[in-house]
């Protein structure tokens, strides 16, 4: 047995030695003894063939290549393919590359349509080994293939890597974990892998990943690493175990139910009615949390038409009675059409009297712009949607605080606020339009009569009157005490009435609360107009800026797209959301 067998992977999958090859022959006896068995110890385990590591596929959009990494699989009739660094494979052409540690890179030039990436077992005669001992030699070498995906018969013969989608230039525009299937063999644990698609920095790639396992504990019992799904729905999360007492079900860890069971978790009493309860003394009675978009934390609904129906929800705790938390809208959310309850639907949509302090508190910690509220009220039909009175003297119906840079009110709507008495405004002003409407004093039963205010670059002042002219043709002009306090860069102007006066002129400025007039026809009438600047000790503080830059998510936006003709779209934003309970879909 000088010759023994040079490399058990030249072995055919049946055991028999390669016709031609003396070596082989005479390691028969090795065969029979010690490879066999295991083969067929191997055939026992395995039940289905696939990828049992590695082989992933990765592709960026664009490019005429998919790379295929290295890693192992198992075809139908039971042999390991191995993709190895080092190693070589072989192409449909029966061209052979060499297997780097990233894999093998396959171009796509000249393919088009709907492709799937296969591996095949395969071998290839050894010529360098035959240069060297004269011995007929095979190595496995696997077969990389691209193959039209319709068609294709899935029969383990070739592994399914992926499937990709190739334009009429040969260039991968998809790629997709279709047809691909694994196979894993463990001894003291079962995994599960999943086959998946990621795309990190444009580079999209199909592989599998271990999605948990099912190890045996020293006593015997079976541990879930991460979830274990019963088959009606219920998830029991990092459990060690389940147990019966008493007939009940105990359940080590959290209970949770997967959003798509239709039915969710239904508790049925021993009448069959549905029921749930949750009560603790030191914690939390029932804690109902979502992170998904227009779904609530805990939804209750109480349907009962009876004249005295109970609450959508009930919490009863020490610590908090119903706690709800929602990443995106609503916390706690219940419809009950006939009673008064928290998130009631009936004759009060929410009620709370605080005898101590606040009757209703509400607080948001979202982000901007996702229809965050601390406190929402919606009038649906012809209901206010938020409402406050007061009674007591000094004290504001509605109080709105913003303790950042906002506005601590924001309105929208056709109009976007209607003030119904004296408005008071303790500090700047902005507007885009300012006009005065009264009823038409003509025909004030049937028309509105609107005026346009002044606009000027300065914080400008406007006074006005008529002053009768002395024997001398002059008059003096007294203004009020505090109009030199008020103003600065004072203009004027004279007209005179019913008569020409080409000498009329301002004969003194203003000084000492008056200004003087001259040059004009004895007795006339003369109107004067008189404006200034503001100079008070508001106005210095708070100068007005004529021309300012826009910043922000401001700049390439308008306040009024439509009148420079442009969409909607490019109006200037405000990180407040129009969406309103209606927009919740049906059930909450």
């Amino acid at each position: 047995m000088a010759e023994k067998l040079v490399r058990t992977s030249y072995l055919d999958v049946t055991g028999q030695p390669r016709q031609g090859s003396t070596a082989l022959r005479e390691s028969r006896v090795d065969v029979e003894r010690y490879v066999r068995p295991l083969m067929n110890a191997h055939s026992a385990t395995l039940h289905q063939w696939g990828i049992c590591s590695g082989l992933g596929v990765s592709a960026m959009v664009g490019s005429a290549s998919v790379r295929v990494a290295t890693g192992v699989a198992v075809d139908a009739e039971g042999r390991h393919v191995l993709l190895a660094a080092g190693g070589s494979a072989k192409l449909e052409d029966q061209t052979l590359v060499s297997v780097v540690d990233i894999g093998v890179v396959l171009p796509t030039d000249g393919l088009s349509g709907s492709l799937v990436v296969t591996i095949a077992w395969a071998e290839t005669f050894d010529k360098a080994g035959f240069q060297a001992s004269q011995a007929f030699l095979m190595m496995e070498t696997p077969l990389l293939r691209f193959r039209p995906a319709d068609g294709f018969q899935d029969s383990g013969a070739e592994l399914v890597l992926a499937q990709i989608q190739v334009d009429g230039t040969g260039k991968v525009t998809a790629l997709s974990a279709q047809r691909r299937r694994t196979a894993a063999i463990a001894v003291d644990r079962v995994e599960f892998r999943a086959p998946g698609v990621t795309t990190t920095a444009g580079v999209t790639s199909v592989d599998h990943r271990v999605t948990a396992t099912i190890a045996v504990r020293p006593d015997g019992a079976l541990t879930a690493s991460t979830k274990f799904h019963a088959p009606q729905g219920i998830q029991l999360s990092d459990a060690v175990g389940l147990a019966a007492r008493s007939g009940a079900l105990a359940v080590s860890g959290p209970l949770k139910v997967p959003g798509g069971v239709p039915d969710g978790l239904v508790v049925r009493d021993s009448a069959g009615v549905d029921a749930v309860l949750g009560e603790s003394a030191t914690r939390r009675g029932v804690f109902g949390l979502s992170h998904a978009e227009l779904h609530p934390g805990v939804l209750g609904v109480n349907d009962n038409q009876s004249a005295k129906p109970g609450p959508g929800v009930w919490g009863k705790s020490g610590a908090v009675g119903v706690l709800g938390e929602s990443d995106d809208w609503f916390g706690v959310f219940g419809t009950s059409p006939n009673g008064t309850g928290a998130g009631a639907d009936g004759a009060t949509g929410f009620s709370g009297v605080g005898r101590k302090w606040i009757g209703v508190y509400g607080e948001t910690h979202a982000p901007a712009n996702v229809g965050s509220a601390g406190v929402w009220g919606d009038g649906l039909n012809a209901g206010e949607g938020v409402k406050g009175v007061a009674r007591g003297t000094g004290k504001a119906a509605v109080a709105a605080v913003h303790l950042g840079t906002g506005p601590a009110v924001f309105a929208q709507g056709r109009p976007a606020g209607v003030f119904s008495g004296d408005v008071e405004v303790r500090g700047r002003l902005t507007k885009t339009l300012l006009n005065f409407r009264i009823d038409h004093p003509v025909d004030p039963a049937n028309r509105y009569l609107n005026h346009s205010a002044v606009e000027s670059d300065e914080m400008k002042n406007v006074y006005d009157g008529v002053v009768v002219l002395d024997d001398a043709g002059a008059a003096v002009v007294e203004l009020p005490s505090w109009f030199e306090a008020l103003n600065t860069e004072f203009r004027y102007q004279l007209t005179a009435l019913g008569t020409a006066a080409p000498n009329l002129h301002v004969a003194e400025e203003i000084s000492g609360g008056r200004f003087a007039v001259a040059g004009g026809p004895a007795g006339a009438k003369v109107c004067w107009l008189l404006t200034g600047v503001r100079h008070d000790a508001y106005a210095r503080a708070n100068p007005l800026r004529v021309e300012t830059e826009k910043e922000g998510d401001e700049r390439g936006n308008y306040l009024h797209p439509d009148a420079h003709g442009e969409p909607a779209e490019r109006a200037v934003p405000f990180a407040v959301s129009t969406r309103t309970r209606a927009d919740l879909p049906d059930g909450g």
